[in-house]
């Protein structure tokens, strides 16, 4: 959690617990009886001259009563508006949605601060306040300029309003981020974060919380914050914006949230804005286009015009002189453009294909058997009459004759199907030829069941009992396996505790009985961290001791604590001299090991070099 975030808790925490102890001051004041109410309250109602004495006291204690009771509800209702109007946030939502709310203002922050200067101007905090939609009447953009100019420049009353609300607000945000200074051009961008963070908040705070986290936050990071707000009031007396408090500022804020533009008009002026923003831009970039290739464009656009005209309903209307069609599109024309260039090269191609044909002047010469074989063919009566026609006209053209004989041909499909129809009416006549049916007899065996009426069902029924009994003994017997069944059986009751959580349980070190008077005594218990003084007057008053008294047992408790303390010394001590004897010990014993194994070592050296002098001397004997 943030700096922030703690802050918040820590502030937040006190302000409702201050809150709540009003409320409940007042609730347990409005509970008390009608007589100190009336105390309190001073209501006199107009005596007359008609009322008597008897009456009129009864008439001031109903009145009084009912009164009472009015203030009551009226506080009762109070308490609950403001519990309905806190957003009931759990810690772990409150800490999500707090985290996004400082991602995405830090974020904000650093697109504008890209040169990490980490101060911001007074356009880019109107830029923030743009993104955050706090402002809807003026807008800033990326670069933080003033954009939508129809939209600030309107003449709409509720716009009009709207602009002169925010333009206030944003004067006087400006006033508590640069403390009060009158010629200030930057603000630090981490107190720009701190305050927008304490002001977008999402617990949605009362007011007179969130003004004590304003006025605890401005005062810690400018404790002279005061004395500059009262000289820059005096400095600027008579100027159109003066400071707000800290709660008007608040208000104005949640007024400026509630109380926002149609975003349905801003969106429709802001489009008005941005197209009249693109016409009026001028780009430095312009094509260079040849003077004969935007004549030809010209004279190709006014042509597919008229085409459109000539060719549409609209056009045709025209020229009747009942309408006038719009001009076209420059898509449609192109689209256009594109369909009679394609017909026109569908016309090229079957020119082209006319022509060769003319060049083809060769025809054979044909058997005229077989002219008249066609003929005899085409008079079956499954043919059209136009096939017939088409036959007896171009019976010199045998490619012709024969297409369309393939064409006449039957499908093998349909031929395949008529087999089958065929073959299965013969074997139909065949069976109608066979008469004889042959006389069948069916043998029925005697399933009936040896058994008495009533034994499957008797059967079932004990069955389904013994199935039961079963079922009821396992519940009686089960014990869960791997639970720890009879470990937990055995152990003692252990009734819940009320908090939910084990005391911490401190041991005494110190146990003293105290003849407090003849016959009774008094114990008390030391435990280490314990006021010897709270010890000796919770003692005095539990068994009304006078002051000596007090005193003799604040000596007594003195006594035992230091002793306990000089002997507790005295053991640490002991032990860390033993633990120095030991390891004095300790390297003592080192050491005499050390010279053990430098004597061994020397012994060693002498008796291998005596062994080399005695060898080498037998050597030179023989």
């Amino acid at each position: 959690m943030s700096q922030i975030d703690k802050y918040l808790f820590a502030n937040t925490s006190k302000v409702s617990s201050k809150k709540e102890n009003e409320s409940y001051k007042l609730s347990k004041s409005s509970n008390q009886s009608p007589i100190n109410m009336s105390r309190k309250t001073s209501i006199t109602p107009t005596k007359t001259r008609e009322t008597s004495p008897f009456s009129n006291k009864f008439y001031n204690r109903t009145y009084e009563r009912d009164e009472i009771k009015r203030l009551r509800e009226e506080n009762e209702m109070k308490h609950i508006n403001d519990l309905s109007q806190t957003k009931k946030l759990s810690q772990n939502s409150y800490r999500i949605l707090c985290k996004q709310l400082e991602e995405k203002l830090a974020l904000e922050i650093q697109k504008l601060d890209m040169q990490e200067t980490k101060k911001l101007s007074f356009e880019q905090i109107g830029r923030l306040l743009t993104v955050f939609e706090v402002f809807d009447a003026i807008q800033y953009n990326e670069q933080s300029e003033l954009m939508n100019q129809e939209i600030f420049y309107s003449q709409e009353s509720h716009i009009v309003s709207r602009r002169d609300e925010e333009m206030e607000f944003h004067e006087q945000i400006w006033m508590i981020l640069s403390n009060y200074e009158k010629d200030g051009q930057y603000v630090q961008a981490d107190f720009v974060f701190a305050i927008l963070r304490l002001l977008f908040d999402p617990a949605q705070l009362k007011v007179d919380q969130q003004e004590t986290l304003f006025t605890h936050y401005i005062l810690k990071q400018f404790p002279n914050t005061n004395d500059k707000k009262q000289k820059f009031i005096k400095e600027i007396q008579g100027q159109q914006y003066m400071p707000w408090s800290t709660k008007q500022f608040i208000h104005k804020y949640r007024k400026l949230i509630m109380t926002r533009v149609s975003k349905v008009q801003l969106g429709q002026m802001r489009e008005k804005a941005h197209q009249e923003l693109l016409n009026s831009t001028q780009y430095s970039y312009k094509p260079q286009i040849n003077e004969k290739s935007k004549i030809l464009d010209e004279l190709n656009r006014s042509k597919l015009q008229l085409d459109h005209l000539l060719f549409s309903k609209d056009g045709e209307n025209k020229q009747k002189g009942t309408s006038r069609s719009p001009t076209p599109d420059r898509i449609v024309l192109l689209h256009q453009k594109n369909e009679i260039k394609n017909n026109k090269i569908k016309q090229q191609q079957e020119i082209i294909k006319q022509n060769e044909l003319k060049q083809c002047t060769f025809h054979p010469q044909t058997n005229h058997n077989s002219i008249n074989a066609s003929r005899a063919h085409s008079k079956s009566p499954n043919r059209s009459q136009s096939q017939k026609s088409f036959d007896t006209e171009n019976t010199d053209r045998v490619f012709e004759r024969l297409y369309s004989q393939r064409s006449i041909l039957p499908d093998k499909n349909e031929v395949e199907q008529r087999r089958k129809q065929l073959e299965e009416q013969k074997e139909q006549e065949q069976l109608r030829q066979c008469t004889f049916q042959p006389q069948l007899t069916t043998y029925s065996p005697n399933n009936r069941s040896k058994s008495p009426n009533g034994f499957d069902r008797t059967v079932g029924r004990l069955r389904l009992g013994h199935q039961k009994h079963v079922e009821h003994q396992q519940k009686l017997e089960f014990k869960p396996a791997g639970e720890g069944y009879e470990q937990k059986q055995k152990q003692k009751f252990n009734p819940p505790e009320m908090l939910g959580r084990n005391e911490a349980k401190y041991k005494p070190f110190i146990v003293l009985d105290i003849n407090v008077r003849p016959g009774k005594n008094g114990r008390i218990g030391i435990c280490e961290g314990d006021n010897p003084v709270t010890l000796a007057k919770n003692f005095s008053k539990a068994y009304d001791l006078d002051q000596d008294m007090e005193e003799t047992v604040l000596e007594i408790i003195q006594q035992q604590i230091q002793n306990y303390y000089s002997k507790k010394q005295l053991k640490s001590v002991k032990s860390s001299s033993q633990i120095q004897n030991s390891q004095q010990i300790y390297q003592n014993k080192t050491t005499y090991t050390q010279r053990d194994e430098n004597y061994y070592n020397d012994n060693d050296d002498s008796n291998s070099q005596y062994y080399s002098q005695t060898h080498h001397s037998y050597a030179s004997y023989s």
